[in-house]
């Protein structure tokens, strides 16, 4: 490979380098004379870069994920100029980012932290194209450059009561797991994805005192959000709201005290000295600053582990909640659809392809008319689980939700 590897990271000026003001003059510059871009390297322009950006109305999470792909493109090109990139170099970053792998004159190295999915790939080398098209150079590599194969997505399985009850009974006998059984909880009861929680503020939390007749609700900020119809007011059951008061106590003890601190407060490093008693004070958290996007991974491992479940996701208990709801006959779609934050009813629908009860009760509706075959003795198939299950369930957040009681 003839690319020399250069390792360094996206240069990041503060934590709100965007307002950089030499980037909004260097940004404003080069707006005016695109072909300024040519002779600038990736780790050069990805500040400015962002800061031409933030006229328009992106959301936090937008430039978390270009300032994560802009470090990851840097690790590969360089000090390589914008206007030396080629069609081959986009091929052999596709090789070399699906592998982790590296291959210099020196030896293999391994640039990133792991290898990448397609999805990723693509993501982070649509924000350099979006750098090229800005420079006047992605016309000369498009015809010669294709994304990689990514497929179309579709809802997992959702947990079944057998898991449900592993989920709440081992999650609440495992301190180490608490918070990813907390998240759970509240997922699992009002569709909130761990992104969303994530920008949640004090003020965005309304917990009554059990003497007010009043109903515990939550707010969905937009900071979190992908569109503009995720944003949304959602009630809290009993048990999301005891799994709430947890994690407003421990925002309280890691010092989000303010209404605008943030409910999951960001670590900012494993421990730091105190030089006025000479000790080390461990898990320093930033109440002005959101969770990263990494905040859950050592809990939720932890639950899966205590769970026997391995591809347990947070994202599988929101896709739980969507299709208990479209499964109970007395909850209208609209309604569904104002919970998730869906902007279509199309993506609403999707949870029905995950059902697998409804899809056996048609085929065995079939069978049952046909007139061909032999006709075996029907077999006990329910779209409701059975009072039984119920009440091991209802057991099973007992031991989660010990001062408040189940979800009636």
């Amino acid at each position: 490979m003839a690319l020399k590897f250069v390792d360094q990271l996206l240069t990041v000026h503060t934590r709100d380098h965007r307002d950089c003001p030499a980037c909004a003059a260097r940004a404003q510059k080069l707006m005016r004379s695109p072909l300024e871009f040519r002779s600038l390297s990736i780790v050069e322009v990805g500040p400015i870069w962002q800061s031409m950006r933030s006229v328009r109305n992106l959301k936090p999470r937008t430039h978390e994920r270009t300032d994560e792909a802009l470090t990851a493109l840097g690790k590969f090109f360089g000090d390589l100029p914008i206007g030396a990139i080629t069609a081959g170099h986009l091929r052999e970053y596709q090789v070399a980012r699906e592998k982790n792998e590296l291959r210099l004159e020196e030896g293999i190295i391994r640039p990133w932290s792991k290898a990448a999915g397609n999805s990723c790939i693509n993501h982070e080398l649509n924000v350099l194209k979006q750098i090229m098209e800005a420079a006047g150079l992605w016309e000369r590599v498009k015809p010669h450059y294709s994304t990689k194969p990514v497929p179309s997505w579709s809802p997992r399985e959702i947990p079944n009561i057998d898991e449900e009850v592993r989920i709440f009974q081992k999650g609440a006998a495992d301190p180490g797991a608490a918070l990813a059984l907390w998240v759970a909880m509240i997922t699992a009861n009002t569709s909130a994805s761990g992104s969303e929680l994530r920008y949640m503020r004090l003020r965005h939390l309304f917990l009554p005192s059990p003497f007010e007749e009043a109903q515990a609700w939550i707010w969905i900020p937009e900071e979190g959000c992908k569109n503009n119809v995720r944003p949304r007011k959602i009630p809290l059951n009993e048990t999301a709201r005891w799994a709430f008061e947890q994690i407003y106590e421990r925002a309280l003890r890691l010092g989000s005290t303010d209404a605008d601190h943030f409910l999951f407060p960001f670590r900012v490093k494993r421990g730091r000295f105190n030089r006025a008693d000479m000790s080390t004070q461990k898990g320093h958290f930033d109440p002005g600053r959101p969770a990263s996007r990494w905040f859950l991974r050592k809990a939720w491992a932890q639950l899966r582990q205590v769970t026997g479940l391995p591809k347990l996701s947070p994202h599988d208990l929101r896709h739980l909640f969507c299709s208990r709801m479209i499964l109970d006959a007395k909850v209208q779609d609209k309604v569904v659809q104002a919970l998730m934050g869906h902007k279509t009813s199309r993506m609403t629908d999707y949870y029905l392809h995950v059902q697998m009860e409804p899809k056996t009760d048609a085929v065995d509706r079939l069978e049952r008319r046909s007139i061909m075959g032999p006709k075996p003795p029907a077999r006990e198939r329910r779209l409701e689980p059975r009072e039984d299950e119920l009440k091991e369930l209802r057991r099973a957040r007992l031991i989660a939700v010990p001062a408040r009681g189940a979800v009636q």
